[in-house]
This record gives structure tokens, sequence and C-alpha cells, in this order.
């Protein structure tokens, strides 16, 4: 219904993952860039950490997709949801030269054995393995455990995602709207961009609920333009509730 009436082309906030509108800066920092320039200069572990709807899913997929379009330089693994045999994780042996990357998406969920165990492949002398984990803020403390001397001993990086800042937001809301044709004048009027900030908290999935749901109650009433008052009432579970007895959204 929204897309229709604000004259986008396609579907700009959804909650899955869409790698058409994958913005690349998050907080202030290009972190598709810095993990791949990291793979390329020898780091063997990558723990990427973040509360629930800060990115990590898009940023492992996005990074996924890169890898294999260049199938002559790695071979990669991903695992969206970790299994607990090692032997379904950790890449087979190849003969080829090609490094071997091995993606793990809600790594907090592995037994702290399998982290063993895959920090043991990594130390492996002709191991080409790179790793890279993909997890919430638990993942974090699982690895500054006793594991956290075996780390030490491969080079590796941690990064923490953080919720964005009020320009971020603004200008990770504007990609999604452009990216799927829309007028951003209209979809997201400068008098709009500091209550999606507040009412969001930065955190990408709340910015992608609140503006789908702001979208809806704007067209609903026909109005030309997103307003403010349309995302506190997407913020406020009563109202949204109404919409989906309604079968709006």
């Amino acid at each position: 219904m929204y897309i229709e009436h604000f004259g986008f082309a396609s579907a700009p906030f959804q909650d899955t993952p869409d790698q058409s509108l994958f913005w690349p800066q998050a907080g202030n920092l290009n972190l598709f860039q810095q993990i791949v320039h990291n793979l390329q200069t020898g780091t063997r572990l990558q723990v990427l950490v973040g509360e629930p709807g800060l990115g990590k899913t898009m940023l492992c997929r996005k990074l996924l997709n890169s890898l294999r379009s260049h199938r002559s330089r790695y071979q990669v693994i991903c695992m969206p949801y970790p299994k607990l045999a090692l032997a379904d994780i950790l890449p087979d042996r190849e003969p080829e030269s090609r490094q071997q990357v091995l993606l793990i998406d809600e790594a907090q969920a592995l037994p702290i054995m399998t982290l063993r165990a895959i920090i043991a492949a990594i130390e492996n002398s002709h191991s080409r393995l790179s790793v890279l984990l993909f997890g919430q803020t638990e993942l974090r403390y699982l690895l500054s455990g006793p594991i956290s001397e075996q780390i030490q001993t491969i080079e590796h990086r941690f990064v923490a995602l953080t919720p964005l800042d009020a320009v971020a937001t603004q200008r990770y809301a504007a990609h999604r709207i452009t990216q799927a044709g829309g007028d951003l004048s209209r979809a997201l009027p400068g008098n709009c961009q500091l209550h999606l900030h507040n009412l969001s908290q930065g955190i990408p999935r709340q910015i992608n609920s609140l503006m789908r749901k702001a979208l809806l109650l704007a067209a609903q009433e026909k109005s030309h333009l997103l307003k403010t008052q349309h995302l506190k009432n997407a913020a406020s579970h009563a109202v949204f509730a109404r919409l989906v007895a309604e079968k709006l959204v």
C-alpha cells in the first residue's frame, strides 16, 4: 500500500536482509571494507559482536556474496545457524592454494569445545583458514574466559557493532529510500529525522520497522508527506495492533 503511494520501485524497509539495500557505513566506519582488508592482510580470526538488530546478518551475507564472487581466491563456507558437529563446520582440506574462509552467524550458540576446536584449526601451521564469528554480546564473554589464552596465539580482531548516531540514522534511512526509488523529501522530511533516531535508538532493525509502519500510516491517511505524528503512532503498540487487526501490515 505505502509502496505505491510514495512511488517506491521496491520495498525500502523490510526486516529481512536485502543486499541491494546494503549500506556500507556503520558508526562512521566502513566495516565491510575493514573486514575484507583484515582477511587480505592475514587476520585469522575476526569476531563481530552486537545486540540484535544492528546488522550482523546483513554484513555476514554481504561478505559471503562478495567473497564467493572471487572463487579463484577464496573457498567460503557460511553457517547461518551453528551446527554442533565440528565436521559440519570446518571446511575440508583442499590441495588448492585458495584461502578458506568460514563465516558463522549466531556464533554465541556454539559450544565452548567447538570454539576451541575452531581456534585449534586456525592455529594449524598448514591451515589457510580464516574465521569470522558474528554473534550477540554473549559471544564476547565466551571468548574472554580461559579460551582467551588460546586466541592470543593467533592474529585476531574484535569489532563491537553499536547503534547509529543521529546523523548516521538519517543517512541509513535516506540510502534505503533513494535506493528503492523513493523521494526523500516526501518519505523522510527534515523535521522527521531526529524523531526517527530518538524513537529507533539508532538500531537499524528498529529504523526499518518504524519507517515501514509510519509510511503505511501516512499512506492510509493519504498524506503527501511523512509526518512526525506518523512516526510517533508507529512506535505505539496500540496503533500498530489496530493495523494488524485490519490486516494492513
